[in-house]
C-alpha cells in the first residue's frame, strides 16, 4: 500500500509515516520492505526463466510460516519471532 493510503487508513500524518518508513519496513511501501519483513520469500530475476525459478522454490520451500524468523534475519520484523516463541512456550505449558 502506498503511504498516502496508509495515512488515510491509520489516520497518521503522511509526514510522520514518511519518517517512520525510513527506519521501519512495516510502514514502507514497495518490494524491498516486504522482502525485509519476510512477506516476500525471495526476489526473482525476470531476465531468467521464471518457470525454473518457481520449480526451484517449490522443491526447496517449507510450507511452515517462517515470516517472523525471516523478517528477524533481514531486520524487518524485530519483535515478531520473540513474541511467537513466547506464545508457543506458554501454549506448551498449558497443553
Amino acid at each position: 500500500m502506498d503511504l498516502p493510503s496508509i495515512s488515510r487508513v491509520t489516520k497518521l500524518p503522511l509526514d510522520q509515516l514518511k519518517e517512520m518508513a525510513k527506519s521501519t519496513p512495516i510502514f514502507a511501501p514497495g518490494l524491498d520492505p516486504l522482502f525485509a519483513t519476510g512477506a516476500v520469500t525471495e526476489r526473482w530475476d525476470a531476465a531468467n526463466n521464471l518457470t525454473k525459478q518457481l520449480a526451484a522454490l517449490l522443491r526447496t520451500t517449507s510450507f511452515a510460516d517462517r515470516r517472523d524468523q525471516i523478517g528477524l534475519q533481514r531486520g524487518g520484523r524485530k519483535q515478531a519471532a520473540a513474541v511467537a516463541n513466547r506464545v508457543k512456550d506458554e501454549a506448551a505449558k498449558h497443553a
